[in-house]
C-alpha cells in the first residue's frame, strides 16, 4: 500500500473520529480537488475538469475533478482488482504498482460518473501531460472505475509491438 493511500486512510479515520458525538451540523462545501501541487505525491496527477478532455482519448458526455476521497477509494481497491484479474499481466503489475505514475480523469459516460486511471512506469514522461501510449506492454495500463458501484468495469493493459 502506497504512503499516499495510508495517509488518506489515516486522515479519513481521524475525520470520522473527530466527528463522532458532535451535535453541530456537518459543514459541507465544495470538494477541494487534489492535484500534483497539493496532497498528492509527485507521481499522481488528478486532472482538473477543464483539462480532462486532453487526457481522456475517448468520447465523454462531461468531465469532473475527482476528489481525494474518491482517489483513495480507487488506490485502495486497485491492488485487489489487479490481483484477481484473469489477465496474467495484471498480476505482474501489482508488486510494482507503487512505481507507476498515475493520472486520474473524472468522466461521465452514459450518464454514469467514472474515473479513468492512466498508469505508466516510464519515469521520463511527465505526469502533468497527456500520456496515451499504444504499445509498451504492462508498463502502460489504464482502468475505468465506476463511482456509483465502486467497481472497475474496464482494464486495458498495452500490448507489445
Amino acid at each position: 500500500m502506497s504512503s499516499f493511500v495510508r495517509l488518506m486512510l489515516v486522515a479519513g479515520a481521524a475525520a470520522l473520529a473527530l466527528g463522532c458525538g458532535s451535535k453541530a451540523p456537518a459543514q459541507t462545501g465544495p470538494a477541494v480537488p487534489v492535484t500534483a501541487s497539493t496532497n498528492a505525491p509527485a507521481n499522481v496527477y488528478v486532472v482538473p475538469s477543464d483539462r480532462a478532455a486532453k487526457f481522456y482519448g475517448e468520447k465523454a458526455e462531461g468531465f469532473f475533478t475527482p476528489d481525494d476521497t474518491l482517489i483513495s477509494a480507487i488506490e485502495g481497491a486497485l491492488p485487489m482488482f489487479l490481483g484477481s484479474s484473469e489477465d496474467q499481466r495484471a498480476q505482474t503489475i501489482t508488486p510494482k504498482l507503487d512505481g507507476y505514475k498515475r493520472q486520474y480523469v473524472g468522466v461521465v459516460i452514459d450518464g454514469q460518473r467514472m474515473v479513468f486511471g492512466n498508469f505508466f512506469c516510464n519515469t521520463k514522461l511527465s505526469v502533468k501531460q497527456p500520456q496515451l501510449v499504444d504499445d509498451g506492454g504492462s508498463c502502460y495500463f489504464n482502468v475505468l472505475f465506476d463511482v456509483g458501484s465502486r467497481t472497475f468495469p474496464k482494464l486495458r493493459i498495452n500490448g507489445d509491438a
